[in-house]
């Protein structure tokens, strides 16, 4: 599996993994019909099958297996702690977001996420931040609250020949976010940049104030640097990411919506 990386203002294409055959060279200035897909960038998510999970994730996995959507491929995980396989992967790009979410009990009246933004001094960033703010009352029903959180996402190259060279994208929010805190400060001990870092990460049960649910451990990985000859992919991968970042062209599909509502944990209510 190859990653294409298509630079919108020229026809010029960068294949990551393949090398373009020759006979390509005669369309350069061609219209590839590829205007429209450079306008979002969607990245698959890794998820972990939850007891809340439903269709077409489980069946046909199980709980505590890793799952990449929506192409629905198993990386690793397992039914229990003792019996699983962990996965191996790097980190490309780091990227913050905030959502306002509506109740979980209001899901089929309201959709799940009310609103969104990559502003960390927007509206939304600065009421996740209060501990008085975070919540409000739902204007559609006061008896349940919206909440305003943080998600840190990771853009995330896995270890497996299913997935090999497909960008990802691995979020934390909500109960989850701690996880992904904690995964923040094992990239930033190592003082290199963090594609060149290696992790992996079990899955584990975890149990919250009203729920419980399987989360992943990650600890730094047996080999912990990538291999010196794909140094320069991930570079190119990561200024890639970064200036769809800064572009506003990463978007979240349902698979994160799923994700975040399957791990709220105390947030629940």
């Amino acid at each position: 599996m190859t990653t294409e990386l298509m630079n919108e203002d020229d026809n010029n294409r960068e294949v990551i993994g393949t090398e373009r055959p020759s006979y390509l060279t005669d369309y350069e200035k061609e219209d590839f019909g590829t205007g429209e897909i450079l306008k979002v960038v969607r990245p698959p998510m890794i998820k972990i099958v939850q007891k809340m999970s439903g269709p077409p994730v489980k069946p046909p996995y199980t709980d505590g297996e890793i799952v990449v959507l929506p192409m629905l491929i198993r990386v690793g995980g397992g039914p229990s702690e003792d019996n699983q396989d962990p996965i191996e992967f790097t980190p490309i790009f780091f990227f913050r977001s905030w959502f306002t979410w509506n109740p979980l009990q209001m899901k089929g009246q309201l959709s799940a996420i009310r609103e969104s933004s990559f502003d960390e001094n927007g509206e939304i960033a600065k009421k996740a931040k209060g501990k008085d703010t975070r919540k409000e009352p739902c204007p559609e029903n006061n008896e349940y609250k919206i909440v305003h959180c943080e998600h840190l996402n990771y853009i995330t190259l896995v270890d497996h020949p299913d997935v090999t060279d497909l960008p990802m994208l691995m979020s934390f929010s909500r109960a989850e976010y701690a996880t992904g805190s904690m995964y923040g400060s094992l990239i930033q001990v190592r003082r290199a940049p963090l594609y060149c870092c290696r992790f992996q990460a079990v899955v584990k049960d975890v149990v919250g104030n009203l729920g419980s649910w399987k989360g992943f451990d990650i600890s730094n990985a047996m080999n912990p640097w990538v291999d010196p000859a794909i140094v320069e992919r991930n570079k190119e991968l990561f200024e890639t990411y970064k200036e769809l970042h800064e572009s506003r062209m990463i978007e979240f599909g349902e698979e994160h919506t799923e994700v975040a509502e399957e791990t709220a944990g105390n947030e629940f209510s």
